[in-house]
Parts: structure tokens; C-alpha cells; sequence
């Protein structure tokens, strides 16, 4: 009987659980298409063709000796130009930024390279445009760039759960979140 309760419990709190990708939190993406995640090490993930994929980063390392709406630092103009790198192959339909010049110089490089302008949105409105990629009927591929206390929320908000993710470390520029809104929604948390 108490073999039969414990198991109940992990089945319970398992169930709980969002659904996770079949990936490891610290596997480098290479590249993104259409109809796959192509990591380092050279192996692929599929995407659907028919399913909204959305890309959430943080902005890039910012210089931190500015208060007041920095810009990115030499390691995060890098960062930004790898983000373009591997969203090259993507056929982006939307990029979107908080109205920061760190978070718009990290995209803005994208959504030249797919002839998109980049579109602003506030931290207050994250939980109004992730119901909108979810109420679109017309397939979605868009990278979004937040911040540290913003990003985590939009992800819990495309996935449906309250508290996926808490935080981003102030220290950690490398998160690559790629959420699959498919039923139930999936996130392959990845590095760049």
C-alpha cells in the first residue's frame, strides 16, 4: 500500500511537470531552420512545419559601468551577430524587443537578415503577446528578446505554467529558449 501512495505521489507531481525537450540545459545550438534545431554536436531536433516555434533570449551582455539603458558590451555585439548567425536558415515572421537599446541591439541584426523590422513590446504586456502568438492561426517564427526578470515570465506564458522558470542569473547571456507551442506546449532549453 505505501509503495502504491509513493508511487501515485511521483506519477502526481510528475504530471505537474511541463513538457521538456530532449535536450540538456547546456547544449550549444548551431543553427535553426524550418525543420530542425541543429546543435554542435551536429545532431538535430525536429520541428514541425504545421507548429508556432518561438525563440526566447535575453539580451546580450550589456555594459554594466552605464545605468541608465545600456548598450552591449564588445562579448554582446558577438553574441547578437551568433543569434543572426543561427536564425539565418529560420524563415522568421516576427522579431520582437523590449523598447531597451540592449535587447533591441540584440535581435535588430536578425530582422535585418530576414527584412523584418523588429517590434517593441513593454515587460507589462508579455502576458497579451504570448496569447496572441496563441490565438494566431497562421504559423509563427519569432525570436523574442527580454530580460533576466522578463524572459522567464513570457516562457511561463506560452507554456501555460506558472512557475517553469523563476530567473535568469544576472550573470547568464547564453539561455536559448526554443518553445514549441504544440498540445501540450514543448521548451528545449538550449545555449548560444
Amino acid at each position: 500500500m505505501r509503495l502504491l501512495l509513493g508511487l501515485a505521489i511521483i506519477l502526481t507531481f510528475a504530471a505537474c511537470k511541463p513538457e521538456a525537450g530532449n535536450t540538456k540545459r547546456d547544449t550549444l545550438v548551431r543553427s535553426l531552420t524550418n525543420k530542425h534545431i541543429i546543435l554542435n554536436d551536429g545532431s538535430k531536433i525536429a520541428l514541425a512545419a504545421d507548429q508556432d516555434v518561438i525563440v526566447c533570449v535575453r539580451h546580450a551582455e550589456k555594459d554594466t559601468t552605464q545605468s541608465n539603458n545600456p548598450s552591449l558590451t564588445r562579448a554582446g555585439i558577438d553574441r547578437s551577430d551568433r543569434l543572426t548567425r543561427i536564425l539565418a536558415d529560420f524563415d522568421l515572421t516576427g522579431v520582437f524587443s523590449t523598447p531597451f537599446t540592449r535587447t533591441l541591439s540584440t535581435v535588430t541584426g536578425a530582422a535585418a537578415g530576414h527584412q523584418l523590422a523588429v517590434t517593441p513590446y513593454r515587460p507589462a504586456g508579455i502576458p497579451k503577446l504570448a496569447q496572441s502568438f496563441k490565438d494566431d492561426d497562421t504559423v509563427q517564427r519569432a525570436v523574442i528578446a527580454g530580460h533576466s526578470n522578463t524572459t522567464p515570465g513570457l516562457i511561463n506564458q506560452l507554456m501555460g505554467k506558472a512557475h517553469l522558470l523563476e530567473s535568469i542569473p544576472e550573470d547568464q547571456y547564453d539561455n536559448f529558449y526554443v518553445v514549441i507551442l504544440s498540445d501540450p506546449p514543448v521548451i528545449h532549453e538550449l545555449k548560444y
